[in-house]
């Protein structure tokens, strides 16, 4: 018996048979030689598009019809769409154009400046606080709305019960069963008929009291039109010196950290991914950095903020018409002649 086992003898399983994948036929080897040689099967010719969607000439040439068919539809011209027409509506808070691709700053860089990175990280960190507290704030808020709700809850249980009591105890009681009841005499005063002197008293009440309500609501609105006033001052002057700091300010490209308050469309704009690296990752060479984020995310969201495109929603589970099968009968219906 050997104490090896030879080549030739197996476990019984058999091992799967694996392509080669880096093998490259003859033919394509050839290809390959007459194209690193210079010699192309085929040359392609660029050529330019002949067809023009508006071309004025051509659409009056197409307008022109043979009398021979004058009894054909006549084709309509290509009409440019209005919108094609309008600048699209920059995302900016200063109403100016956000360029596709911003050259970064300073504090951007992957071996920044310490000044610039310090101010960086001051900045960020203020809004990271100032979102978390806002966050907290509004769960404070909650939960206030809820025990404030829990609290009327059992106060309008705790009324309700009273109220059972009260009618049980009402319906407990008869006439007479209380001590004293019999004696107890309605001394209730007669209605009198009122003199001319108390109706004319009455009667100069009113008038002053409609006056004098009057006089309350004209005052009312002679301060709300001062207040309305003083209000489209301040916004004057509010657009005056917002258009001054537009005309001083030299740059022509927006930025999309601060944006308008209205969006297109419905939806909210996605929220942008913050870009910043820890101290304790920043690289001295750009090969050891670690790339993140997503270039089809950040291409989406800018051309969002620059009013190309509006914001949409994915829908997972699109609504789809009914459709009802039915068979018709009216191979059915025939006639004996």
């Amino acid at each position: 018996m050997k104490k090896r086992p030879g080549q030739g003898t197996t476990d019984g399983i058999i091992e799967s048979k694996r392509q080669r994948t880096g093998y490259i036929s003859h033919k394509e080897l050839t290809r390959l030689r007459k194209i690193a040689d210079g010699h192309q099967e085929k040359t392609v010719e660029v050529t330019e598009a002949s067809f023009d969607p508006w071309d004025e000439h051509k659409d009056i040439e197409e307008a022109t019809q043979d009398p021979r068919f004058s009894f054909l539809e006549k084709a309509k011209k290509t009409t440019i769409p209005s919108s094609w027409k309008q600048k699209p509506i920059s995302l900016a808070a200063s109403g100016k154009d956000i360029p596709a691709v911003k050259k970064p700053e300073g504090g951007y860089s992957y071996n920044p400046v310490f000044t610039d990175y310090e101010e960086r990280l001051t900045t960020e960190g203020e809004k990271e606080l100032a979102a978390e507290k806002k966050r907290l704030a509004a769960i404070e808020l909650e939960q206030k709305k809820r025990e404030a709700a829990n609290r009327s809850a059992a106060e309008a249980e705790a009324a309700e019960a009273r109220a059972y009591m009260s009618e049980w105890e009402e319906d407990s009681a008869w006439e007479g069963f209380e001590s004293g009841a019999e004696d107890v005499r309605l001394n209730a005063k007669r209605p009198e008929r009122k003199t001319q002197a108390q109706r004319n008293r009455i009667k100069r009440r009113n008038d002053e009291e409609r006056k004098a309500k009057m006089a309350a609501h004209n005052k009312q609105k002679e301060e709300q039109a001062a207040q309305i006033k003083k209000l489209a001052k301040a916004l004057a002057e509010k657009e005056k010196a917002r258009s001054l700091t537009v005309v001083e300010d030299d740059s022509s490209e927006g930025d999309d950290m601060e944006l308008r308050r209205r969006k297109l469309g419905k939806i909210s704009l996605p929220e942008r991914d913050l870009e910043l690296v820890l101290p304790d990752e920043l690289q001295e060479s750009l090969r050891l950095l670690k790339p993140e984020g997503n270039l089809l995310k950040d291409r989406y969201r800018n051309m969002l903020v620059r009013g190309k495109v509006e914001s949409r929603r994915p829908i997972s589970f699109a609504k789809k018409a009914k459709r009802k099968a039915t068979e018709k009968w009216t191979h059915k219906d025939f006639m004996l002649h």
